[in-house]
């Protein structure tokens, strides 16, 4: 069994991180795919995406089988969970199939997801750690593709002329993870963005020990069979998704012939676009491509089962309280800030624009900023605006000293 994690260097001169690229090198006879993983740290202090990608060997029925595992792990309130998760799925994952047999996938991957939390938990009792991650996966099995997933990461499949999102992102929002918020005691409440407990903007996922068992590790699990119109699978954080379409992610990877550079083609976009959260991507391809198939991105469909792809796939909301556009959003009021609910209910999926609600008058206390620099390094150093925006992605749990109802900030909020 072979499997990685990404490792990161960090690079003092741009507050980014240096990525280095993987893929196999062709399509094996034994159908191993080829596949590509890049991350980025962009303007976070922090890195917490980990992209992770194994092949899979276990016994069934008396023979030996193989299949590929392929996940993406956004950290949240720490790199912790993401980094257990991404060192325990090959294992676990293995022993569920050696154990339960392949009969019933889906199960199988329920049972790894809670198991791997249920790890997890215990450590992070041990050690007194509030980590989180969320976890978008993909087993390739016989053909099939078994996508799991639990938060607000997505898997996108990519087709010859479109996108089709595999996976729904949890937001607290949304009917079904309202209505399941609630029924298990807790609450959802605007602050930035509709959130857990008005804490957390994503409602699934490994870790968040204070918000079990309203934030659940429990993936939903889709099924596809594999067709000769399919090119392959993205499977990225929301650093990537607040940014970018499935779409417009889609004509990238199809663009290209090598997966790692499509992998890191799509972090770097998404930089460029704006995001201001880490960015992770896994590519995937389910053939051997060669310079005949690429289609250059200008030449791509911009109509069709793809445009629609985004708004198949969840809210598309930043996890921080802030707008879509990663960038951390605009100010909001005062109300706003202490959670009260803007309007009659909650925003509808992919509707950013009322769930990120301007604040009347503005205002926002920028003479207030100065307490945070020193913790952000050289990071401190940037204007006032720019500060705002990283503040976007810190853990309020970790600046619980501050009064921040003075500081009337708009996302001072985890993930």
């Amino acid at each position: 069994m072979m499997s990685f994690m990404l490792p990161m260097e960090t690079d003092d001169d741009d507050s980014t991180v240096k990525h280095e690229l993987f893929g196999t090198s062709a399509v094996s006879k034994a159908g191993v795919l080829n596949y590509g993983i890049s991350a980025r740290q962009g303007y976070r202090p922090y890195m917490e995406d980990v992209p992770v990608g194994c092949d899979i060997e276990y016994t069934a029925n008396g023979s030996s089988k193989n299949a590929q595992f392929f996940a993406l792990l956004d950290g949240h309130g720490g790199d912790k969970a993401a980094k257990h998760a991404a060192e325990h799925f090959p294992g676990v994952l293995t022993d569920q199939l050696n154990s339960n047999g392949d009969g019933d996938i889906d199960k199988v991957l329920v049972d790894t997801f809670t198991e791997i939390d249920g790890g997890f938990l215990k450590v992070a009792e041990a050690e007194g750690l509030q980590d989180g991650c969320t976890a978008t996966s993909c087993l390739v099995h016989e053909n099939k593709l078994y996508c799991a997933n639990a938060g607000d990461s997505r898997t996108v499949l990519v087709t010859r002329s479109g996108a089709e999102a595999l996976s729904e992102d949890h937001k607290p929002n949304s009917d079904s993870e309202r209505e399941r918020i609630e029924a298990a005691g807790g609450k959802v409440i605007f602050f930035g963005v509709w959130r857990v407990n008005g804490v957390l903007a994503t409602s699934r996922g490994f870790g968040d020990q204070s918000l079990k068992p309203v934030v659940t590790a429990v993936p939903e699990v889709t099924q596809k069979a594999i067709a000769d119109d399919d090119v392959g699978l993205i499977l990225a954080s929301d650093g990537i998704w607040d940014v970018m379409s499935n779409e417009e992610a889609a004509q990238i990877v199809r663009a290209h012939s090598d997966p790692a550079a499509a992998a890191a083609k799509l972090t770097d976009e998404a930089i460029n676009k704006g995001s201001f959260d880490n960015v992770g991507a896994v590519v995937v391809f389910f053939k051997e491509r060669t310079e005949a198939d690429v289609v250059p991105t200008e030449s791509a469909p911009t109509e069709g089962e793809g445009a629609a792809g985004a708004d198949s796939s969840g809210s598309g909301q930043d996890d921080s309280a802030g707008g879509g556009d990663g960038s951390g959003g605009d100010s909001m009021d005062e109300d706003d800030a202490k959670g009260q609910e803007p309007g009659d209910g909650p925003a509808s999926d992919g509707d950013k624009d009322e769930a990120t609600a301007e604040s009347p008058n503005d205002s926002i206390k920028l003479s207030k900023l100065d307490c945070f620099r020193p913790e952000l390094g050289s990071l401190g150093s940037l204007p006032d605006t720019a500060l705002l925006k990283i503040l976007a992605s810190l853990d309020l749990r970790a600046l619980g000293r501050y009064d921040l109802d003075s500081l009337c900030l708009p996302c001072v909020l985890v993930h």
